[in-house]
């Protein structure tokens, strides 16, 4: 029994207490009446929770029939894995779990109304990756809307890296658009997407600041085609010094 239906139940049958004891004071004298309907109420608020569950797997089933049908006409070419098919616990009932062409980073999430109604509720992501799962990551949060992945072909090329210990920090040109991206490292060898961060008023830079589970700070700039050390060294009088290189683009990572 799942958090929300023992609620749900405790809710009613204190509803259903109150309502017995009024019952009880307000016609103590015709005690075989009472009992009657106490027996009744006890009766049908047992038999409906006990057949609310299996009414809801049925509908659960019912419509995942629904849905599947609903994929499978509305994108024909594409190959779907819908999950669950019987509500397990864990699952919310009437809420499926989509993922098409096999593609593991990303599922979508749908919703099927009690008319019928199919509605495309949320996504989840993959949220850690290994190294050859590091653009992926990238690509989960370009779309929005369900499948667009499986349509478009995103222009993704790595320019420069720099790996630290514990995070690893990558300047990506995606869709033509310069950006550097920060990954902590876990302990089992994964990587977690942190941040993405592009430059401001076509600036010739990007910073991004990196913050570690164990309370160590770093700045990171990278450095694009065009840098001007000086335009730089005044106006960020703020930041840790830098030692600059005449090469660019280039990545730069300093204690803060």
């Amino acid at each position: 029994m799942s958090p929300v239906e023992l609620i749900e139940i405790t809710i009613w049958g204190t509803i259903l207490t109150i309502f017995l004891v009024v019952l009880w004071i307000v016609f103590r004298r015709n005690k075989r009446m009472v009992v009657a309907v106490t027996i009744c109420s006890v009766l049908l608020f047992s038999l409906f929770f006990a057949l609310k569950p299996v009414y809801i797997k049925k509908q659960h089933t019912k419509r995942y029939t629904i849905l599947v049908d609903y994929l499978n006409e509305r994108y024909p070419d594409y190959e779907f894995q819908v999950t669950p098919k019987e509500l397990e616990n864990g699952y919310m009932p009437y809420h499926y779990q989509v993922m098409a062409n096999g593609y593991q980073s990303r599922t979508e999430i749908f919703q099927v109304d009690r008319d019928g109604t199919v509605r495309f509720t949320s996504i989840s992501t993959k949220e850690y990756g290994n190294q050859d799962e590091l653009n992926d990551l990238i690509l989960n949060r370009v779309y929005d809307q369900p499948f667009e992945y499986l349509d478009s072909k995103e222009e993704i090329e790595e320019i420069l890296r720099h790996e630290e210990e514990d995070f690893l920090v990558r300047l990506m040109r995606v869709n033509g658009k310069v950006i550097l991206y920060n990954y902590l490292k876990m302990d089992d060898g994964q990587y977690f997407l942190e941040q993405g961060n592009r430059s401001d008023n076509n600036n010739k830079f990007i910073t991004m600041n990196v913050s570690l589970k164990h309370d160590e700070n770093y700045f990171v700039l990278a450095t694009l085609p065009g840098f001007k050390k000086e335009e730089w060294e005044k106006d960020k009088k703020t930041v840790p010094e830098i030692e600059f290189k005449d090469k660019t683009p280039a990545i730069y990572v300093v204690p803060n």
